[in-house]
């Protein structure tokens, strides 16, 4: 069956042999190893078979000792169809190069579409879209996907909170949102400013409110630290307390280290190969050879085409090698040391919200196993430890809470 398939691929004809001596002649074209099928006959001095059009001059010569006439019948095969396309080559070559010229058109960058900015936002975004090579008349095979083009959109941009970048035959739609001013906020409800966390009190500022600890004092979590409360103690009168309350905090975290590092880092070379894509499967031109690069790793990048507005399910590919180097790296004592507390205070920085600063850190435990250091740092934080609480509006309640809390 593959035979068959290859030899229709090549070019076969059905063969009207007539004469006396057609059944001598098919008998000779077999001898001599002629491919021949579908035998058939037409009449007592007729036979028709197929063959191979690279066998056709064979069988001429064959037919002067036979003296037998050949007509032709049914044509199959790419032999055929290249000679329809020479006779028919101009309307050919149009037709290609109207197909190629409609193709080019369907993948180039007509327009581009910016909603949700201001004039000065999108003509800040016009002009990085340009020096990106994104503009009007581009081809898009060679451009920065969507995503990469929203990454360095949003990089380049404080005032952005989002982009969108959404590409539509050849049409670039970016929806942008831009970062908004906050409202001036209503004035607070009353409130309490209360420990969130156990320390010792350093610092002390009630810009509103009674303070209710003193520095040095240690407090629990909860406890009231800048009351609500202000006036005579069986009429208090509820206002929102401000102010600022810094105490000393202790944490305990554990960095593992290994004494031997090995990382792969790019080199700066790279190089590109270049294809297509028909269904998902990849075909790259096989004249453009894979880098000689000892250690690499590959990014592909793929450009869907279009045919006036439909996708088709071709794209033009992009494979990038970046070529890597192992780097390995062996740390003395010391750089264990220094390096540990450097992510020890990273990790710290991570784990605490707002304002702080390290007052005093220490080495708690400090153990190696399996090539790997494992230490427990001790930190003393300066940190603002309060938050607020809402306090109840009904002074009845607000007495009984005032008491609690003082208590």
């Amino acid at each position: 069956m593959k035979n068959l398939w290859f030899d229709r691929f090549k070019g076969i004809v059905l063969l009207y042999v007539k004469g006396e001596k057609a059944v001598d002649f098919l008998n000779a074209a077999v001898q001599k190893q002629i491919k021949v099928w579908s035998i058939r006959k037409v009449d007592e001095e007729c036979i028709g078979f197929f063959i191979l059009i690279s066998d056709i001059s064979q069988l001429r010569n064959l037919r002067r000792d036979y003296h037998v006439q050949f007509s032709f019948g049914k044509r199959e095969g790419l032999w055929f169809h290249w000679q329809r396309v020479k006779k028919n080559g101009s309307f050919v070559l149009g037709g290609f190069l109207f197909v190629l010229l409609v193709t080019l058109l369907s993948n180039t960058v007509w327009e581009i579409k910016i909603t949700g900015a201001s004039k000065e936002i999108e003509y800040r975004i016009m002009k990085q879209l340009d020096e990106m090579g994104v503009k009007r008349g581009a081809l898009q095979f060679g451009l920065h996907t969507p995503q990469e083009i929203q990454k360095e959109i949003t990089k380049q941009n404080a005032n952005i909170t989002w982009v969108g970048v959404e590409r539509k035959g050849t049409v670039y739609h970016l929806q942008v949102v831009e970062k908004t001013i906050p409202k001036v906020s209503q004035p607070p409800e009353n409130r309490h400013l209360v420990a969130k966390k156990a320390g010792v009190v350093s610092y002390i500022l009630a810009d509103k409110g009674e303070p209710k600890v003193k520095v040095n004092q240690y407090v629990k979590k909860g406890q009231v630290l800048i009351s609500g409360y202000i006036g005579k103690e069986d009429e208090p009168v509820p206002i929102a307390a401000t102010g600022k309350v810094l105490a000393e905090t202790w944490y305990e975290t554990t960095i593992i280290l290994p004494l031997e590092n090995r990382l792969d880092t790019l080199t700066g070379h790279s190089k590109s190969k270049y294809g297509f894509s028909v269904f998902g499967q990849s075909f790259y031109f096989p004249w453009l050879e894979n880098p000689n690069f000892t250690s690499f790793y590959t990014e592909e990048r793929r450009n869907p085409i279009y045919f006036f507005k439909w996708k088709l399910p071709i794209t033009w590919n992009e494979k990038i090698f970046y070529e890597t180097e192992r780097v390995e790296t062996h740390y003395t004592r010391q750089e264990i040391q220094k390096l540990g507390v450097k992510l020890a205070h990273e990790k710290m920085r991570q784990e605490i919200s707002g304002a702080s600063s390290v007052y005093g850190i220490k080495v708690l435990r400090q153990r190696e196993t399996n090539g790997k250091v494992e230490i427990t740092y001790h930190f003393q934080m300066i940190e603002s430890i309060g938050i607020y609480e809402p306090i109840h509006e009904n002074k009845e309640n607000a007495l009984n809470d005032q008491k609690s809390k003082d208590n």
